[in-house]
């Protein structure tokens, strides 16, 4: 499988919001790039940890960008900034940016707030909280967090951008040869347009490097150290009545409905 893998480049970043399943982008990169590095490829533009809608860092991230050596990939948490998007493409680079139903983003935040590894701002306080108390601040924000859907806000404009690789946490959970196989799809023809090639997948190459990725473990603490079981529709068995109205009252854009996951406000 070695001589399988893909060389060189292309600029992979690896965009997911908070949550979401980055570590299964992560896991499909490794699983093709012969040359990764799993440590010191982290970049993002959020404050807090992430968990606040404040963009900052800007300068820093361009300078990265436009300094990339090709024979890694980087990963993060990027809300979208015109100039940053802009970087993106003068430096040739493929994104791939996962999302998810925003109930089960929440439900996952909060056990990360009260976990003992990973990152979290100030932690001790969130893990004193009862679950239910914890869960309604990462759905609404408090004085220390901003609420899931206001960091949301940030992310949604990468769907407009038609270079971009969209990926639904569910579509994986559901159909991972699928997914895998259109990122490989995606990740080769991105390198071969950006260098004005064309190129065309041996058949059982192709095969051999989608099953390859999918017989990969996710739950590697190398991957994600903070990774819990991927399955979606576990906000069911944690929202109360009230988790639902907080959650409604902060999706003021219909969010669920425009991305499929709510025929309408009354679930």
């Amino acid at each position: 499988m070695s001589d399988k893998y893909l060389e060189v480049g292309p600029r992979l970043y690896l965009n997911g919001f908070p949550k979401s399943g980055t570590h299964i982008l992560v896991t499909m990169a490794v699983g093709m790039l012969k040359k990764v590095s799993r440590e010191h490829n982290w970049l993002g533009n959020l404050t807090g940890q992430s968990f606040k809608a404040e963009i900052a860092n800007v300068d820093k991230v361009l300078k990265v960008i436009n300094a990339w050596d090709a024979s890694v990939f980087l990963k993060g948490h990027m809300a979208y900034d015109p100039k940053i998007a802009e970087a993106f493409v003068e430096n040739s680079v493929a994104k791939a940016f996962i999302f998810r139903d925003f109930r089960d983003v929440a439900v996952s935040a909060a056990y990360h707030a009260q976990r003992e590894n990973g990152v979290f701002p100030e932690k001790e306080f969130y893990q004193d909280l009862p679950f239910d108390e914890c869960l309604k601040r990462i759905i609404t924000g408090d004085e220390i967090i901003d609420g899931v859907m206001d960091r949301w806000e940030l992310f949604a404009p990468w769907l407009e951008e038609d270079w971009v690789l969209k990926l639904c946490f569910e579509d994986y959970i559901e159909h991972r040869q699928e997914v895998i196989g259109l990122f490989i799809r995606y990740v080769y023809g991105k390198t071969a347009r950006y260098q004005g090639l064309n190129v065309t997948l041996d058949k059982d190459d192709y095969e051999t490097m989608v099953d390859h990725i999918a017989s990969i473990t996710d739950r590697s603490p190398d991957i994600s150290p903070t990774y819990r079981k991927a399955q979606s529709g576990q906000w069911k068995s944690h929202f109360t009545e009230e988790h639902k109205e907080l959650f409604k009252e902060t999706d003021k854009n219909n969010w669920l409905m425009r991305l499929g996951y709510a025929e309408d406000r009354d679930w």
